[in-house]
């Protein structure tokens, strides 16, 4: 879904992509940062390959089929960027479907690192 420029946000390209690595592919993901109208930091992820349709989660009724994918990607590209950013994020916003990966990923992380794996 392509994400729209308003008058309340400002998209700026970072020039930082990285390899995310889903199934047997790797795809780029591109970092795109803004502000909100409120002044509040944003990070969009940009991956046409899987992001650029007509709907978030399908059409017409029916969900993507490779929407698993999309998550893994999704999730994987948050956590690299918030692995990267200094100073370290103080939110980490995920949604209720595709972000749940996330927060798996994320404690196997945090667990591996405290147990230094």
């Amino acid at each position: 879904m392509k994400f729209e420029r308003t008058r309340h946000s400002k998209q700026e390209d970072t020039g930082v992509t990285v390899d995310i690595r889903v199934g047997k592919k790797t795809y780029v993901a591109e970092y795109l940062e803004g502000r909100s109208a409120s002044g509040v930091q944003l990070f969009l992820i940009r991956c046409d390959e899987f992001f650029d349709r007509p709907g978030i989660y399908g059409e017409h009724g029916k969900p993507y089929e490779d929407n698993a994918a999309r998550f893994i990607l999704f999730c994987k590209a948050a956590l690299e960027l918030a692995r990267r950013l200094t100073p370290s994020l103080q939110i980490l916003h995920r949604s209720r479907l595709g972000g749940s990966a996330g927060a798996g990923l994320c404690a196997r992380d945090t667990i591996c690192h405290s147990q230094r794996c």
